[in-house]
């Protein structure tokens, strides 16, 4: 099973990082600045980075920059996933720069980090998410995401929410029916 590093200083959206690879059946594991990163890298065997550019002490840039020098780092996909950096052309001279995949831009959609995900992976189908009815929403701050729940009851998305303490808006839907509840603190 591949296994990603996720760099990424904010809680909320790591956490909605795991659940897309958890959907995609990747292993993670988290790193909140560049330099723990980087530690975590050359421990472990990963297959695939995704990273944040706006990190505490060491920016992304510099992260990939120093990756890059490790031994497995020239070679391991790198997917940004930020806030930041929208022009497209500042993208792509990046990404020719430090070979990165893809940018996935905050706030994403879990269907859309999935598929770079599995792009940059290179397997089968993005659509190796599991699909359901329930789609979860969370806001952290300006980050949102969106994650497929797959067949999961209402009762296990709730209990989940509360034990994480979670905060913002749940939205299930089937159909044409939608439903949101607004969390706080898990309740």
């Amino acid at each position: 099973m591949p296994t990603v590093l996720i760099i990424e200083d904010d809680e909320n959206v790591s956490k909605a990082i795991q659940e897309v690879c958890k959907g995609l059946g990747l292993e993670t594991l988290q790193a909140k600045t560049g330099k723990d990163a980087l530690a975590v890298f050359q421990a472990n065997e990963v297959q695939l980075v995704s990273l944040d550019m706006l990190l505490p002490g060491m920016d992304g840039t510099k992260v990939c920059e120093e990756l890059r020098k490790l031994p497995g780092g020239d070679t391991v996909p790198i997917v940004v996933v930020t806030g930041v950096l929208k022009d497209p052309k500042t993208q792509r001279e990046l990404q020719l720069k430090h070979q990165m995949k893809s940018f996935v831009i905050k706030p994403f959609k879990g269907d859309e980090l999935g598929a770079a995900y599995s792009s940059a992976l290179g397997l089968k189908s993005a659509a190796a998410a599991p699909t359901g009815s329930a789609v979860s929403q969370q806001r952290a701050g300006m980050d949102s995401f969106e994650v497929e729940l797959g067949m999961k009851s209402a009762m296990d998305i709730f209990l989940e929410l509360h034990r994480a303490k979670g905060e913002g808006v749940l939205e299930l839907t089937r159909g044409q029916a939608k439903k949101r509840f607004y969390l706080q603190r898990g309740f």
